[in-house]
């Protein structure tokens, strides 16, 4: 499995409890994959304050800002900093393209009275948090919002194999 993305455990943090979605911006020198493949999950370091829960999906968008993939409802239940993992399946698992730049997230459901909350690096200006009902999925296109460090999320995705020539003497090249 590959990934693309923040998958260090940065120690800045930031907390919401309304409906939201976060994002790290295509604009991010991680958003690229370097290979081809099929996307399986988007990992996020979130967790909920106090002793409650929540729900959220992966998200993926183009680097235009426009909807392409959104995961399944994954439960939000450690009250810990924890890598959550948030699956996609069936037609949501797409094709990823090697040099293509991404926006990718989580959107998730409004906590109550407790906070969702984020890992995430210091530097400026390369993350989205703009608020998104979750019950009504998320927006076709990213919204605009507040700016703060790359969110600690990643996303995982099969290679494609990849086909190898193997001399064989007696008839040629071959396929392996």
């Amino acid at each position: 499995m590959a990934t693309f993305g923040q998958t260090g455990n940065n120690a800045g943090s930031t907390t919401s409890s309304a409906d939201s979605a976060l994002m790290n911006k295509a604009a991010d020198a991680e958003s690229t994959p370097a290979s081809n493949g099929t996307l399986d999950s988007v990992v996020a370091r979130v967790w909920v304050s106090g002793t409650g829960s929540t729900v959220g999906k992966g998200i993926i968008y183009s680097e235009a800002g426009d909807l392409i993939a959104t995961g399944d409802e994954t439960a939000i239940n450690s009250n810990v900093e924890v890598a959550v993992t948030f699956p996609f399946s069936g037609a949501q698992r797409i094709a990823l393209t090697a040099g293509t730049k991404y926006n990718y997230g989580i959107i998730y459901n409004d906590p109550g009275a407790d906070d969702l909350t984020w890992s995430r690096q210091a530097t400026a200006s390369a993350s989205w948090k703009y608020s998104d009902n979750y019950e009504d999925g998320p927006a076709a296109t990213i919204g605009t919002g507040t700016v703060s460090g790359p969110i600690d999320i990643y996303v995982n995705y099969t290679e494609d194999s990849v086909a190898t020539l193997k001399n064989n003497s007696a008839f040629g090249n071959i396929l392996a």
